[in-house]
């Protein structure tokens, strides 16, 4: 009976419509419907609307998955509850943001190896677990999980948006052509080398993540828990999570890279958790 059960979950889930981007009807902008930003129910922007956090990637009907970083900094005690954020899905403008695809989440489940205490980004990954499960149509669907063969895909896409309300919208300006309110594609080349011509990776990297970029974009606060996305015959496949990059004084350097968790070496640790439903 269990083992039938878990079949059951297994297909229910495979065959679930996954990855497809759609263009909106509303502003010709291509959407991509399984991107969740995580919003602070405490923390407020300087114009009083609730601050966005981090973004997150919707993989079920019951989870999204997002950095542990997000729910407990690096040297810090304070960890973020489940009651204390909400995920806001169908964001087609930041400008104009619409509640209707508001998410409560029922349990925050941070990876057993994330350690604040330790330099290295081991376990950045986090599952959200929903209050309520969702109904997908048009403009909420999962990201696909697979993992076989993406790992040799070498371009990877990062989507997110740069924050409107930052604290210095003039520092976007100078690093940007414009500032995004719509979620953008970043193109990034996966690499193996950042160790070497970056050595202060070596302070952070682990085997279960990897690097990309190298030569832009930059990917700053308020992309972390972002997922990293590869193409495979027209569907999108989620490959890694923004977790960790290093910014000097200067601001955002196009030519450093950034740290993502693999989500392939994670692979036991999610299907154990989204299964057990």
């Amino acid at each position: 009976m269990l083992l039938f059960l878990l079949l059951f979950c297994i297909i229910k889930y495979s065959s679930q419509e996954c990855g497809i981007a759609i263009t909106s009807n509303f502003t010709n902008k291509i959407h991509f419907p399984w991107i969740a930003e995580i919003f602070s129910k405490v923390n407020k922007t300087e114009t009083g609307n609730d601050k966005r956090l981090c973004g997150s990637t919707i993989i079920s009907a019951f989870y999204a998955i997002t950095a542990s970083h997000c729910f407990q900094e690096k040297n810090s005690d304070y960890k973020r509850s489940f009651d204390e954020v909400y995920l806001l899905a169908n964001i087609i403008d930041l400008k104009q943001i619409d509640e209707t695809y508001r998410i409560e989440l029922k349990e925050v489940i941070i990876h057993p190896k994330w350690n604040v205490k330790n330099s290295k980004y081991e376990g950045d990954i986090t599952l959200l677990q929903f209050k309520d499960n969702l109904s997908f149509n048009e403009n909420i669907q999962p990201i696909c999980l697979s993992y076989e063969g993406i790992e040799k895909i070498p371009l990877g896409k990062v989507i997110s948006f740069i924050d409107l309300e930052k604290d210095d919208p003039g520092y976007y300006n100078h690093h940007y052509d414009k500032i995004h309110n719509y979620a953008q594609l970043f193109e990034m080349s996966i690499r193996s080398e950042c160790t070497v011509s970056q050595p202060r990776f070596n302070e952070i990297a682990t085997n279960k993540t990897f690097c990309a970029g190298g030569s832009g974009p930059c990917l700053e606060t308020g992309t972390s828990g972002s997922g990293m996305v590869v193409e495979k015959n027209g569907r999108f496949y989620l490959r890694g999570i923004v977790s960790a990059s290093f910014i000097d004084f200067t601001g955002c350097d196009n030519y450093t890279y950034t740290l993502f968790t693999d989500v392939l070496k994670y692979k036991d640790w999610i299907e154990r958790i989204i299964f057990e439903i």
